[in-house]
């Protein structure tokens, strides 16, 4: 995402920018991680899955066009891996660190 932003011609510009279609598919990917994960969760951790997933789909709601502008989604992505990390056990690899390449 980043490296997208400083991509564009005029910096001023990042504001306005919308997300890739590769951007988009990668965030949709983690929704559909989390989705499988809420529905594959025990019963005690069901509630907790559900609210991380209904959270997630609620900071990335692409349905406007607000909601598909490359600075909010970078903003709103560092917040979420961070929480991730945090949250993840650290015997097993993320969603994000297998997909992704550092």
């Amino acid at each position: 995402c980043e490296r997208e932003a400083f991509e564009i011609d005029h910096r001023q510009d990042v504001l306005n920018v919308k997300i890739s279609p590769q951007i988009y598919k990668y965030i949709t990917g983690i929704m559909n991680h989390l989705n499988t994960v809420t529905a594959n969760s025990r019963s005690r951790d069901a509630s907790k899955q559900t609210t991380i997933k209904q959270r997630f789909e609620a900071d990335f709601d692409f349905s406007n066009n607000q909601g598909k502008k490359l600075h909010k989604v970078l903003k709103t992505l560092k917040c979420w891996v961070k929480m991730l990390d945090k949250t993840q056990s650290s015997n097993s690899k993320s969603y994000i660190e297998e997909r992704c390449s550092f």
